[in-house]
């Protein structure tokens, strides 16, 4: 998938005044970051996420965003603000105005007031949580998948023919937000050349996982986001496992077949058999310990 090209956006930072419309909130004597949201869960090109919070007090506030291994890579920093509602748009980009790597982010808020603080999202905020989609379909017409996210999730798709070992895996944690998606369906195998779409045994198997709810996804100019090594997976500290095992070692196991050498190979070398004939599998040594 493409990255993101420079994003024509323009940042704003605001506090509005909007203090009389607010409703009343309890336990003003504490400093305390509420009423956290997001208006749109995904930044795309010429477009901007909204974080919008309320104080309970007025306090300097900070807000960071960050990759998923911790790295902060834009702050907004405020001078003292009312007990106010409070916006903050994001379009994207880092403190040196640059355009981030379509991913998933976390935003944190930060508050200071005469010795005291208070903090929201200083962790991801849950996420990991397997997520079951709704009205999974495939239009075989339009090859087309259609499926429903009741919360915002990594998605992985993998396909392959009912019975055998999967075949292709057409999305590797794609994060997509809640609600109805389509996305196209080409059916190919991972060589390249099967097609699957018409296979009576059409196997189609998605798997996803939750996004924090202090998360942003960043998408690229093709409307999707992609998954990179650096920071598609939140931390969540040592004791976070992905589907019970660390996120670095989720991947199609490696592993190998061997047939009888055939005394007549076929053109481009491979080997022919016929009949019953024994088949050898050899699972790469850095795997066998996740499956055995």
């Amino acid at each position: 998938m493409a990255l993101a090209r420079p994003f024509a956006i323009a940042f704003s930072l605001c506090a509005l005044s909007c203090a009389q419309s607010l409703i009343p909130m309890s336990d003003s004597s504490v400093l305390q970051v509420r009423r956290v949201s997001v208006d749109q869960k995904t930044v795309e090109v010429d477009e901007s996420a909204k974080l919008t919070f309320q104080l309970t007090q007025p306090a300097a506030v900070q807000v960071k965003i960050r990759r998923g291994n911790g790295e902060i890579i834009r702050t907004f920093s405020l001078p003292e603000q009312q007990a106010a509602e409070i916006e903050v748009a994001w379009d994207g980009k880092d403190d040196v105005s640059q355009p981030v790597t379509p991913g998933v982010y976390l935003y944190a808020i930060e508050t200071q007031s005469a010795g005291r603080t208070a903090q929201y999202g200083a962790a991801a905020i849950g996420g990991g949580e397997e997520v079951l989609a709704r009205r999974f379909t495939f239009d075989r017409e339009k090859n087309k998948l259609h499926f429903a996210l009741p919360a915002a999730s990594y998605v992985r798709l993998r396909t392959g023919i009912r019975g055998l070992p999967v075949m292709n895996t057409t999305h590797d944690w794609i994060p997509l937000e809640a609600g109805e998606h389509v996305i196209p369906f080409e059916g190919m195998d991972k060589s390249g050349l099967f097609n699957l779409r018409k296979h009576p045994n059409l196997d189609i198997n998605l798997t996803a996982f939750s996004l924090p709810a202090n998360s942003i996804i960043v998408s690229g100019p093709e409307g999707m986001a992609a998954r990179t090594d650096e920071h598609a997976w939140v931390d969540r500290g040592a004791s976070f496992r992905h589907a019970n095992h660390a996120p670095e070692d989720c991947h199609e196991p490696r592993f190998s077949i061997a047939v009888p050498t055939s005394d007549a190979p076929a053109k481009d070398g491979s080997p022919v058999v016929s009949g019953i004939v024994p088949v050898r599998i050899n699972i790469h040594a850095d795997d066998e310990a996740h499956l055995i």
